[in-house]
């Protein structure tokens, strides 16, 4: 029976990541929540039905679970042959325990009249307009913000030396969706290298707002690329949950969870917005020079005024752009506390030059619809398009 849902893995990690997700646009009649797909595959959804109730039939529990073990599994490791999947670290208690821990609500454990382990992946949010009629379970909420993911003191007497190249991903899952809302994300073949100076990685979402309703979950994958893919070293592994009920009391406050293990630390940066909207950023070329300068945006709220995220920064590489002059961030959807604010930053330094031009653009949410501006540098000039949508509750 492993071997079938094995057979099946192509599907579980498809489904589950989410990683080619796309995030809405900023126009007329375009949808706005889009950033969680509305349908999840029937296929995969009756193919681990199916193996579910062949072991349910039987009264096989501690198969049940095993099954849906194997898939999250292959789920994190999509690469790693099927005959290998025997071969991996973790016991199958551990496995278990990521099993209950990023897959199956609390309330699915202890109640059997709620979803069972064949239906751990859940219909998305229902998609809403930023422009037209605004669903009725739209609205304000509290959200979860992620500031940064970094890894510090890499230890050397397990091969580590800075500077790194890491690939994996860091995601996060709510009660909205349970499925991965992936904030960095990188192969094997587009590794992010890290050095002692600057050992933060480039996020690359959340996808979607994170609802901060209830339980969420961080889950942290990261490897250290070697000369050969056999010699590839495991660096981070974590599994690391939030109870914003508890954390009710915290507003305003920057939560900062660090996880050491033998090999490094790692370092993540959180915070929980009160009654939040959500933003999402896109920003374009409109006059003078393109690629010829070194940018960077990033953007603070008002709540937490001397900590910024990084939206784009071009010392990662060529500012890449669409042929309208779209600049494709690596981040761009943020949230923004309801009666707060929005400051965008953009920095700018020419080729050969240590002056760093610098203009902002503070923005006031709304519910709906969107709000436009200007960075204005000298040498050029970007307009700043915010698409504003309410959050969908829970399904």
């Amino acid at each position: 029976m492993a071997a079938r849902a094995g057979e099946k893995r192509w599907s579980a990690a498809e489904e589950i990541d989410g990683i080619g997700e796309k995030r809405r646009i900023a126009m007329p009649q375009m949808i706005g929540f889009g950033t969680s797909s509305a349908i999840t595959r029937d296929a995969f959804r009756e193919q681990l039905r199916a193996a579910y109730d062949e072991e349910k039939a039987t009264g096989d529990q501690a198969t049940m679970v095993s099954i849906g073990c194997l898939l999250y599994w292959m789920s994190v490791h999509r690469d790693v042959p099927l005959e290998e999947t025997s071969k991996h670290s973790l016991s199958p208690s551990a496995l278990r325990a990521c099993l209950l821990v990023a897959w199956v609500p609390a309330a699915c454990q202890a109640n059997e009249s709620q979803p069972q382990a064949h239906e751990i992946v859940r219909l998305g949010a229902l998609p809403g307009p930023t422009y037209g009629q605004v669903p009725r379970q739209a609205r304000i909420r509290d959200t979860a913000q992620v500031f940064s993911v970094s890894v510090k003191g890499i230890k050397p007497e397990f091969g580590f030396q800075w500077p790194i190249e890491v690939y994996g991903f860091v995601a996060v899952r709510d009660n909205l969706d349970f499925r991965r809302n992936i904030i960095f994300y990188r192969d094997r073949n587009n590794c992010q290298t890290l050095n002692a100076e600057d050992s933060s990685l480039v996020l690359t979402g959340p996808s979607r707002a994170v609802v901060a309703g209830d339980i969420i979950h961080f889950e942290v994958e990261l490897k250290v690329k070697g000369t050969r893919e056999s010699e590839d070293k495991m660096l981070s592994f974590l599994f690391i949950d939030h109870n914003c009920i508890l954390a009710r009391s915290s507003y305003g406050k920057l939560f900062r969870e660090t996880h050491t293990n033998k090999y490094c630390t790692t370092e993540l940066m959180f915070a929980q917005l009160r009654v939040a909207v959500e933003a999402t950023v896109d920003v374009k070329f409109v006059e003078g020079l393109r690629n010829q300068f070194c940018l960077r945006i990033f953007a603070q709220t008002k709540s937490f005024p001397h900590d910024d995220f990084v939206l784009f920064d071009s010392r990662g590489g060529d500012i890449v752009e669409s042929d309208e002059g779209t600049i494709k961030l690596s981040r761009s959807v943020v949230s923004v506390e309801s009666d707060g604010e929005l400051i965008l930053f953009a920095e700018a330094r020419e080729p050969n030059s240590s002056a760093v031009v610098r203009d902002k653009i503070t923005l006031i949410p709304k519910r709906e619809s969107t709000s436009d501006g200007f960075f204005n540098l000298g040498f050029c000039k970007m307009e700043v398009c915010i698409s504003w949508s309410l959050l969908l509750g829970y399904i």
